[in-house]
């Protein structure tokens, strides 16, 4: 119950900041007259998680680990990383990617459509400049 209301006490203060910041810029625009767009980028990024990134001795180290065929998805320095245990492919291409992995193991049509949608996600991802945060920051799994 507690990491629960921590949980809550954390959004609630991240929510109060959002709304001040974003009352000042109704009132900015108001007396300038002037659309408050493009003025302060903190309003959308409050709600990005911290960012952090496995790097490639981290993603090495987890792909000798992995024991099971699940396939686990990571967007990072550019490049996305597919490992499970029988593969660690890196490349910035989703479509080679995908062509690797179903020449090394069989995916059936439903997972295959999984997968699609995970790679597409981790290209929105680097396209964004951004990395999944966590440990278990897999962005998919079979």
């Amino acid at each position: 119950m507690t990491s629960v209301v921590t949980h809550w006490a954390d959004t609630w203060q991240s929510s109060v900041r959002e709304l001040d910041l974003a009352r000042r810029l109704v009132y900015h625009a108001c007396n300038e007259h002037v659309l408050p767009k493009h003025r302060e980028p903190k309003l959308v990024m409050l709600r990005d998680p911290k960012l952090r990134e496995h790097g490639e001795e981290t993603l090495q180290e987890l792909a000798r680990q992995v024991k099971d065929s699940n396939f686990r998805l990571f967007a990072e320095r550019g490049k996305l990383h597919v490992i499970n245990s029988d593969m660690y492919l890196q490349g910035d291409n989703p479509f080679e990617l995908f062509a690797e992995m179903a020449r090394r193991t069989e995916i059936d049509p439903a997972h295959a459509f999984y997968l699609g949608y995970e790679l597409a996600k981790a290209v929105t991802a680097l396209t964004l400049a951004k990395l999944r945060p966590g440990p278990g920051a897999a962005l998919g799994g079979s």
